[in-house]
């Protein structure tokens, strides 16, 4: 990756558990590793719960989780009690 900037994440935007952020522009060039190369590269860890414990979890905490969208609609407005 060349031309993009890393920083320390800024909690009041990005609530993922990364420290760090980075910004890519229309300079950035990211290129592929061969396979020896990314041998040393940390995989990316994930904690998918299902869908159906999203309203479990304590307010202003993240999770991951993971669906495939079967159909589409119109944007509708939603009233909650919470907003």
């Amino acid at each position: 990756i060349a031309r993009a900037s890393l920083k320390p994440a800024n909690r009041q935007f990005n609530t993922l558990k990364s420290d760090y952020e980075m910004t890519c522009n229309h300079d950035t060039c990211i290129e592929a590793c061969d396979a020896d190369e990314g041998q040393n590269i940390p995989q990316v860890q994930f904690n998918f719960i299902p869908i159906s414990e999203i309203a479990n979890r304590p307010v202003n905490n993240t999770c991951d989780t993971i669906g495939v969208v079967k159909s589409t609609s119109d944007i509708q407005t939603i009233v909650s009690k919470a907003s």
